[in-house]
């Protein structure tokens, strides 16, 4: 950034340029128009002093307004760059306005220094009213020269402002601006330097018509006169040209950046004619081309890179030609082995499909098989109720039976103790007849009666004996074949025990077979319902196997299809990569031709 502008360094210079030019020729034209000499024109300095130190009020305004100008410009919180485009834009209107405000506000600073300087030289150096009309004839004669140098000088010394990287970046339509164009700036200046001719020499021929000049010192003050006019127009003339040259050197500069590739710099607007205006149609055209450059340099870079990733790509591609006509064999290949095991597919199907029916025709023999099974197993479970019912029955005249043989067993018993009984007494009287016999022989004849009894005693003791011995024996085997009807009465009490448990089982598994059964019909139900889903599907495989044996012979024809495209894509891959390789050295030597111009961000 440039040199940073100063008010009061600025204002100063104003000020300086009017002091030592304008107001030492309005001075001399007063002092030789009025015949001021001597003390006179000491009085008549005094008055102009007094109306100078009035007048510095006036550049102490133009000092604060610039210094808040600048102010904003230099110190804002927020750097100058970031602020809003609109307030910007506004700064920058104000910025190049300011000429033509201060040169306005010179004229009145001149009307009212002027009017105070005549005020006070009344009172200084009294005389007739009239000598206020040199006064303002001074003023009408200064005026354009004085408005026309105050706008030169302020464009001049605020050119740095101007001419600041941060106020040019500032995007500013033409017919946004206040402008003066060269032909009136020409014309002003013109005007002015006339108008000053003709004021300052008619107002002299007039008083020297009416005999109001001394000649004494006249040539003297005439030829200070000439000087500072001759000094006016020739700073004028300087700053005019100054204006201009610095805009053609501002513009030279440009272009030749802009010839040698440098499209940073702007060309800045430094003044409101055609050669300043002029920057906007550059600053555009500047514009425009950076933004090309940048859009080429992008679109360079893009194509350079694409055309590498291009080649790239075609390598890839290349490769993955020389794979896929690999795979293409390998797919044909496979899709043969597929065709023929979606054949032997097929056959399975349709064979899957006889053996769904005939499974579908068994598990209907099944089902008729269950429900005879049902059947029988109501029947068996009917015969093992009424046999656990017959064996209830059995099993307690098996009871009944126990208890008639044991009471027939203690029968049998008492009888044979009875026998034992009566074979105690056979042997009582076989003794007794012993001892009648030995009595009776002991008696002789006496006892032949008595042995004759005894022998009938001892023949019924015997018979009685063989009979006991008989009754006996045969108690003995009632006893024995009592136990042994007990204890068979007992086995067989058992086995219906056994029996009767087997028949109980028996009918529990009937149950349970019936039960069985039950569920066996209702499951081979549902079964036979899934079969037939299973014959639908088997309909539907076998549809579909032929179905995809269509689609694989299709495919094959697009696998082979597909072999021929890529030997195809092969060959226009390889010319791919060839313009891809020319694209890629097009990109580089574009990129070497742009790189020779630097560019804005």
């Amino acid at each position: 950034m440039p040199g940073r502008v100063r008010p009061f360094s600025v204002i100063a210079k104003l000020e300086l340029m009017t002091y030592l030019l304008t107001v030492p020729l309005a001075a001399l034209f007063l002092i030789i128009h009025l015949n001021y000499a001597g003390e006179q024109i000491l009085r008549f300095l005094q008055a102009v002093l007094v109306a100078v130190l009035f007048s510095l009020l006036f550049p102490a305004y133009r000092i604060i307004q610039l210094k808040r100008l600048l102010d904003y410009f230099y110190v804002g919180s927020t750097p100058f760059n970031e602020r809003a485009q609109e307030d910007r834009e506004r700064f920058r209107r104000s910025l190049l306005d300011l000429p033509r405000r201060y040169a306005f506000i010179v004229i009145l600073q001149w009307t009212t220094g002027v009017a105070v300087a005549a005020a006070v030289n009344q009172i200084l150096n009294p005389g007739p009213l009239t000598q206020a009309l040199y006064f303002a004839v001074a003023l009408l004669m200064v005026i354009p020269m004085n408005w026309i140098s105050q706008y030169y000088f302020a464009e001049h010394f605020l050119s740095p402002l101007f001419t600041d990287p941060e106020v040019t970046r500032i995007t500013l339509g033409p017919a946004r601006i206040r402008r003066i164009g060269l032909f009136g700036r020409i014309f002003l200046s013109l005007f002015s330097i006339a108008w000053l001719s003709l004021i300052m020499t008619g107002s002299i021929l007039f008083s020297i018509y009416r005999n109001k000049l001394q000649t004494e010192s006249l040539e003297i003050f005439l030829l200070l006169i000439f000087f500072f006019a001759v000094v006016i127009i020739f700073v004028n003339a300087y700053f005019i040209a100054s204006s201009l040259s610095n805009n053609i050197h501002r513009l030279g500069d440009v272009l030749h950046d802009l010839g040698e590739g440098n499209l940073t710099q702007l060309l800045p607007l430094a003044s409101t004619d055609e050669s300043g205006i002029l920057s906007f149609r550059v600053n555009a055209l500047i514009d425009r081309l950076n933004q090309m450059m940048h859009s080429i340099r992008s679109e360079a870079q893009s194509m350079e890179k694409e055309s590498l990733d291009l080649k790239h790509r075609t390598a890839s591609l290349q490769a993955g030609m020389v794979e896929q006509a690999a795979l293409a064999e390998q797919m044909s290949a496979s899709i043969e082995e597929i065709s023929a095991s979606i054949a032997g597919a097929s056959e399975i199907a349709e064979r899957q499909k006889e053996h769904a029916d005939h499974s579908a025709k068994m598990l209907h023999a099944l089902n008729e098989k269950i429900r005879e099974i049902h059947s029988v197993s109501e029947k068996v479970k009917r015969s093992s109720d009424e046999m656990h019912t017959e064996i209830k029955q059995g099993a307690a005249t098996m009871k009944e039976v126990q208890s008639s043989i044991l009471a027939a067993e203690s029968t049998t018993i008492d009888i044979q103790d009875t026998a034992d009984l009566i074979q105690e007494i056979t042997e009582q009287l076989n003794l007794l007849s012993l001892n009648a016999s030995i009595e009776a022989a002991r008696a002789g004849e006496a006892g032949k009666g008595f042995a004759v009894v005894a022998r009938e005693i001892n023949t019924l003791g015997t018979r009685t004996q063989d009979n006991a011995r008989a009754i006996v024996e045969l108690i003995s085997r009632a006893v024995e074949a009592s136990a042994s009807s007990r204890s068979a009465n007992e086995k067989g009490q058992t086995s219906f025990e056994s029996i009767s448990r087997l028949v109980v089982t028996s009918t529990a598994e009937s149950d349970r077979l019936a039960t069985t059964a039950d569920s066996q019909q209702i499951v081979s139900e549902k079964v036979a319902e899934q079969f037939a889903g299973i014959i639908t599907l088997a309909d539907q495989v076998r549809d579909l196997t032929s179905e995809q044996a269509r689609t694989i012979r299709e495919f094959a024809k697009g696998v082979e299809q597909l072999s021929e495209g890529s030997t195809d894509l092969a060959t226009t891959t390889d010319e791919i990569d060839r313009f891809a390789e020319q694209l890629r050295d097009q990109g580089s030597r574009l990129m070497k031709e742009i790189g020779l111009f630097r560019l804005r961000s």
